[in-house]
């Protein structure tokens, strides 16, 4: 925590520096602030490592986390009598959400999962 704690207040002086020199930092402080709060109330979550991707066999839900990288899914998706289905759909890293069949994002994505290794 100690390293966190010094990192932040390096960028803290940069930010006065650019500050001092004419530039506007709003968004920088806001994400700064947003991001110590969040090392504080998860301080083990910020020093742990977390793997780069769930394996098959593990949901995860699209409120904690998207994909990495641009592929087929497996994903619960919600039809429109709020009933849940599995559907394999693709995933764009760039626009960070999955694509229905006609190629509109799709919204209604609850949880996904990486297919399985051939």
């Amino acid at each position: 925590m100690e390293k966190i704690n010094i990192l932040y207040s390096k960028a803290r002086i940069e930010i006065e520096i650019l500050q001092n020199n004419g530039f506007s930092t709003g968004n920088i402080e806001n994400a700064m602030d947003e991001w110590a709060r969040w090392i504080q109330a998860n301080p083990l979550d910020a020093v742990v490592s977390q793997p780069s991707e769930p394996t098959f066999g593990q949901w995860t839900l699209t409120t904690d986390r998207m994909p990495l990288h641009s592929g087929f899914y497996l994903t619960v998706d919600i039809n429109e009598n709020d009933e849940p289905f599995i559907m394999i759909y693709p995933y764009d890293e760039i626009d960070k959400t999955f694509v229905d069949m006609a190629g509109y994002p799709n919204k209604d994505v609850t949880k996904w999962m990486p297919l399985p290794k051939p």
